[in-house]
């Protein structure tokens, strides 16, 4: 900042539009785009000729379909000035003869060269313009049907950020509760089997409450399939964590120590195998000290407590790097805006494979399940003269189960499993269950706590 002719410079993808802090910094620039000249209709890629932008809705395709790839045939680019047909092979000659433009300000249809005195300048580029050679319009296409064979939002996004360069809104990505129910299967135990035989993994997810603890069993296959198992709700006090055999002054068993027995269940796995819960997460935003001690004393069994927080760009979640000082559990972090729209994508894949949820056709699964699973809305709304992004709950909902399967989760991905060697071992007749020894999300063992 000291020099008199420094430059500051910042590039990035445009990431989620509403948090984006590059967009912004975009908008207050320049605006610059790269115009490039029609072969056609501006054949001497005059500065003054015919020049545009290259848009997603430029590029074309035949409809005839290559079996082995799945990618249309032949791709090419429309101009939007003569409407003829632009082979990448011009690629070369149009980026030789364009240059960067700014519409921002000037009347409708026109754009201006930006004096090199300018000092806030900015500057916008998609993946389209990448050199003959390099990353093509069929590489594009090919990216645009592999989001389309499943609506992953999560592969949309990335399209748009990396290879379009545009920003990524979540504002009114809305899912129906009705169209979720209808889809249900049928697994379960009327079936003879729990978990069906891509489940690989058990984890459990609990919410607590004031008068109820409230968990979801879910089954993890490859590539992050799930399968929803169980959901159960255990009332009862839970501030009253019971004595040393979990029952309260009454003589009667304690919510937790109903959760506690209710963990230690095994599943049986459509292959024969008994399948235990490998990995809990418990909301400890609620009944902080009840649930740490509870985690403390079930630690060997991998039962952690973990903590919602609000924000954007700091990923799903982070493990303790040490004890808590007080209690000695191994805490982690549930970056809860992150998860609920890594779930609401995953909801919104509408085809078994990566990402898809699975639901059985039970009671645990009805339509209060899936109100409260699709009961928060992203919205936005001005903070500091800024827009930002929030999750909304409408009035007198439930938002459970949200919170369960978004604990569940986060133990998926905190515990280190060879979910292809797992794979492996169904497809040979079983299924891999590692030994019961607690391990930190990058392997590190922890010291293990005797069980009540």
């Amino acid at each position: 900042m000291n020099f008199p002719a420094r430059k500051l410079f910042r590039m990035s993808t445009p990431k989620i539009k509403e948090p984006s802090t590059i967009e912004p910094a975009y908008l207050f620039g320049s605006q610059e785009q790269y115009y490039i000249p029609c072969p056609h209709c501006n054949p001497d890629g005059h500065p003054d000729g015919n020049a545009f932008v290259i848009k997603w809705d430029m590029i074309r395709w035949s409809k005839e379909i290559n079996k082995k790839t799945g990618v249309p045939a032949d791709v090419w680019l429309e101009c939007p000035f003569c409407n003829v047909r632009i082979e990448e092979t011009s690629k070369t000659w149009m980026l030789a003869r364009g240059g960067w433009y700014s519409t921002k300000g000037a009347p409708e249809g026109e754009r201006y060269r930006v004096e090199d005195s300018v000092e806030d300048r900015s500057f916008q580029i998609s993946s389209l313009y990448s050199p003959y050679g390099f990353f093509s319009w069929r590489d594009a296409v090919k990216e645009w049907f592999e989001y389309k064979a499943t609506n992953d939002v999560n592969m949309l996004q990335v399209f748009i950020n990396q290879t379009l360069g545009e920003s990524f809104t979540l504002v009114g990505q809305e899912i129906s509760s009705h169209a979720l129910a209808a889809r249900c299967e049928e697994y379960g135990p009327e079936y003879g089997y729990d978990v069906p035989q891509g489940g690989l993994l058990l984890t459990a997810g609990v919410d607590v409450q004031e008068d109820r603890l409230e968990c979801e069993i879910v089954a993890w296959g490859l590539y992050d399939e799930s399968w929803g198992i169980e959901y159960v709700v255990f009332p009862g006090d839970t501030n009253q964590l019971g004595d040393a055999s979990g029952m309260t002054a009454d003589g009667q068993p304690s919510v937790w120590l109903l959760l506690d027995q209710y963990l230690m269940r095994r599943f049986k796995h459509k292959s024969g195998v008994e399948m235990p819960i490998e990995m809990t997460m418990i909301d400890a935003r609620y009944r902080s000290e009840v649930v740490h001690i509870f985690c403390r004393l079930r630690e060997s069994r991998r039962v952690y407590p973990v903590k919602g927080k609000d924000g954007w760009g700091y990923g799903l979640f982070q493990p303790s790097r040490k004890r808590h000082e007080r209690f000695a559990t191994f805490p982690y972090i549930a970056y809860v805006d992150e998860l609920k729209t890594k779930l609401y994508s995953f909801l919104q894949i509408e085809q078994p494979g990566p990402g898809f949820c699975h639901y059985p056709k039970r009671a645990c699964y009805g339509d209060k399940y899936f109100k409260g699973l699709v009961s928060e809305t992203r919205k936005t709304k001005m903070v500091g003269g800024r827009p930002k992004l929030y999750w909304d709950l409408a009035p007198g909902a439930r938002n459970e189960p949200i919170d369960c399967r978004n604990y569940a989760y986060v133990g998926r991905l905190a515990y280190p499993v060879d979910m292809h060697q797992r794979a492996a071992a169904v497809a040979g007749g079983g299924v891999g269950v590692p030994p019961r020894v607690a391990r930190a999300a990058g392997g590190g063992r922890r010291r293990e706590h005797p069980g009540i």
